[in-house]
């Protein structure tokens, strides 16, 4: 995502326009490690949501308007599994979906000039007039990690190395508790647009 947001940054694609973020819940094995989930009131948006909304908010700045669905498909959850998110910006519109279905890929971003896609396996392909690139991202392995989370376990040992490093002075911080709480306003509207079916402005 970091990649992502430094192809942005750098104008390769020009002024985006469209982008659709989107993240599967991944195998229902996976959920051993957090039984908790089962019996929570919202599942997909308390647990995936903050992330999902965050990396708007760290791609594009701050929206404008937020409209969202949500849906209730697999029982053995108590709460919704099924979200769809439509963000509004003054020259943008961000589609963010989570989803037991598999995809190729999590980011896609269309710009003026050209177009992003981050793929699950890793790969980031640039596509724009000169051309097509793509990159090859891979995971750190470590012992502990489980193989079947992709990028999430190595990327525990590079955010909080990157924490300690600010809390001790050695370096900026990439985020703060009051960017967060940003966040999950976002998050609480979401819940709030989805119970009510309207667009909230804000």
């Amino acid at each position: 995502m970091l990649r992502v947001k430094s192809v942005l940054d750098g104008s390769i694609i020009g002024r985006p326009f469209r982008a659709h973020i989107q993240f599967s819940h991944g195998d229902i094995a996976l959920f051993e490690y957090q039984p908790y989930l089962f019996t929570q009131p919202h599942f997909a948006l308390y647990d995936m949501g903050p992330h999902l909304l965050d990396l708007p908010r760290f791609f594009f700045g701050e929206l404008r308007t937020l409209y969202a669905r949500e849906f209730h498909v697999d029982q053995r959850f108590a709460g919704e599994d099924i979200v769809s998110v439509m963000l509004g910006y003054d020259r943008l519109i961000c589609h963010c979906e989570l989803t037991w279905r598999t995809t190729d890929y999590e980011v896609f971003v269309e710009g003026e000039s050209g177009t992003i896609k981050c793929c699950t396996d890793g790969k980031l392909t640039i596509s724009t007039e000169a051309g097509t690139t793509t990159d090859l991202l891979t995971p750190h392995h470590y012992a502990w990690s489980d193989p079947r989370y992709g990028f999430v376990h190595p990327s525990i040992v590079d955010t909080n190395a990157a924490l300690l490093a600010a809390l001790r002075g050695e370096a900026a911080a990439a985020t703060t508790g009051d960017d967060n709480l940003k966040t999950m306003k976002l998050l609480f509207a979401a819940l709030r647009s989805a119970a009510t079916n309207t667009v909230l402005q804000l």
